[in-house]
Formats: C-alpha cells, sequence, structure tokens
C-alpha cells in the first residue's frame, strides 16, 4: 500500500524469532518491548532495532484492559532502560496503549504523565534522548455525545502533549484501529 518498513512500528510486545526476522527483512526498525526478555530477543534477532517501551497503563475503565498482558511498570523502567544500554540496543521513545471501549481522558492523562517521566529517567540516566511518543489507541466514534469520544479525548489530549512535550523534535504517533473501524463494525452487527 505505498508504506515502507522505515515508517511503521512494530507494536506487539511479544515477539517470537520469525517475526523479527520478516521485521528486519522489511526494514520494521521501530519496535516495542516491556520486559528484559524482548530485550534480549531483540538483541539476538534485531540489534539494530530502535526500541520503544511499552509502559502500563493504570485505572482505564476500558473494556478491553491491554495492561492486564502488557506493559512494563513504572518501577522496573529504570533497570529496563539500563539493560538496553547494556545490550546496546537504542531506546527511541515510550509508548502505551489504554485499551478499548470506555477509556476517559484521564487514563490518557495519566499515561503522559508517566512517559514524561520515563522520558526524564532516560535523561537522568545519560542516555541519547527519546524523540518518540506512542499514544497508543483506543478512540471511540459510536456515540459522539459520550464524554469518552475521539473528538472530547482528542483535544484534552493535544493540550497535555503540548504542555509536557513542548519539544517539537518529539515525534508523536497514535493507533487509530479503533475509531477507524469501531463505528463499520457497529453497524455490520
Amino acid at each position: 500500500m505505498g508504506c515502507t518498513g522505515n515508517r511503521m512500528i512494530f507494536a506487539n510486545p511479544v515477539k517470537v524469532k520469525k517475526q523479527l526476522n520478516f521485521a528486519r527483512e522489511n526494514d520494521v526498525k521501530m519496535m516495542t518491548f516491556d520486559s528484559a526478555e524482548e530485550l534480549k530477543k531483540i538483541q539476538n534477532h534485531f540489534p539494530e532495532a530502535l526500541a520503544v517501551v511499552r509502559i502500563r497503563t493504570v485505572d482505564t475503565g476500558a473494556r478491553y484492559d491491554l495492561s492486564e498482558k502488557f506493559g512494563a511498570t513504572m518501577e522496573s523502567i529504570p533497570d529496563l532502560l539500563k539493560y538496553a544500554k547494556e545490550l546496546g540496543i537504542r531506546v527511541k521513545g515510550v509508548s502505551f496503549h489504554v485499551g478499548s471501549g470506555g477509556v476517559e481522558a484521564k487514563a490518557y492523562i495519566k499515561s503522559l504523565e508517566n512517559a514524561k517521566k520515563v522520558f526524564e529517567q532516560n535523561i537522568e540516566l545519560g542516555y541519547e534522548p527519546m524523540d518518540l511518543l506512542d499514544i497508543g489507541g483506543g478512540y471511540s466514534f459510536v456515540n459522539p455525545n459520550i464524554e469518552n469520544n475521539f473528538v472530547k479525548v482528542g483535544s484534552i489530549l493535544r493540550t497535555k502533549i503540548d504542555e509536557l512535550f513542548p519539544d517539537q523534535s518529539i515525534r508523536v504517533i497514535a493507533e487509530p484501529g479503533t475509531y477507524l473501524c469501531e463505528s463499520a463494525f457497529f453497524l455490520a452487527s
């Protein structure tokens, strides 16, 4: 579809060797991790990858809370950053995903605040500055009148991102799958 691998992120924090090899062959260098084991796999199979630490979200209210399965705790972040450095893996940024369905703006705000802490910890450790923030997805559009729809949450997020990350060199990306597909699948069902 015209999108090259260097513009993609492998956002699943659990990968198998075959997937890592496919990513390498297709120049998909950016990929998330949330554990020391994933860092070791990346080092073994794709050491030139650009790692993005996925942090756990809290109190999301999501119908599908992805932090039940994915995301490093804030307490584990310094050790993960140090281990990545030890392995020679560049940590490019931070990602989170608050889940899907019923997510309120406060969950995104708390996650943004935690992401900012990770950016700061990385600098305090003396590592190369991060330049990527992946704010995940879960944005709803089915009912434009509810408090957690995309338009309302998006405007709150934009303000908070500008406040916490005023440096224009930080690239902010999102994963708007729910936003793009939810209404069509809601209609179909």
